[in-house]
């Protein structure tokens, strides 16, 4: 990894932070229901999307932001209680087996032209993987109150994650072909 991608990875975590903290935590803050930030995917959609085809199929460069992405928004809302690093740790697995599954498929999906396919599928199943995984973990630090809260508003808001996802890709396939153009 040269220095060229540890900016572009740093940047790309920091935009997802800034998204965080601007728009994706607001359903969270207004309303105190765990999950509810699921609402504001595409947002973070876009940007995921984006950024693993800048990385061109090239290994660790998604789980290494997905990792610095979690350990930035650690302090807010997104994800869990502000300062709960264990409860961020979905992201983290998420990005380490979106990393490991999808950056395999991308030689084959650019080889036959259908980059905008599989942008639209890695969003979709890593959106898909993030809530899995974190009902995998947070049991270890909230209450099954709790948990059934986050659980029952996931499986609600699923249909839109997933659209938002679909979407959230296309549109970073689209912004990813502009600055390709460029």
């Amino acid at each position: 990894m040269d220095s060229k991608d540890l900016m572009l990875i740093v940047n790309m975590a920091v935009l997802g932070f800034i998204t965080a903290i601007s728009c994706v935590q607001i359903a969270g803050l207004i309303t105190g229901i765990l999950g509810i930030n699921y609402i504001f995917t595409i947002v973070s959609a876009i940007i995921t999307s984006f950024s693993s085809l800048l990385y061109e199929g090239r290994r660790w460069r998604f789980f290494t932001q997905f990792t610095l992405y979690a350990l930035l928004i650690t302090p807010t809302y997104l994800g869990g209680a502000p300062f709960n690093i264990i409860s961020r740790l979905g992201h983290v697995v998420a990005g380490f087996f979106g990393d490991l599954l999808f950056n395999r498929g991308y030689a084959v999906f650019k080889k036959n032209n259908k980059l905008m396919l599989w942008s639209i599928l890695t969003t979709v199943a890593l959106w898909i993987m993030i809530p899995f995984f974190g009902t995998l973990i947070k049991p270890l630090v909230y209450t099954p109150e709790a948990m059934a809260q986050y659980v029952n508003v996931v499986i609600l808001l699923s249909p839109v994650i997933i659209a938002e996802s679909a979407a959230g890709g296309y549109i970073g396939y689209k912004i990813y072909k502009k600055v390709k153009q460029k």
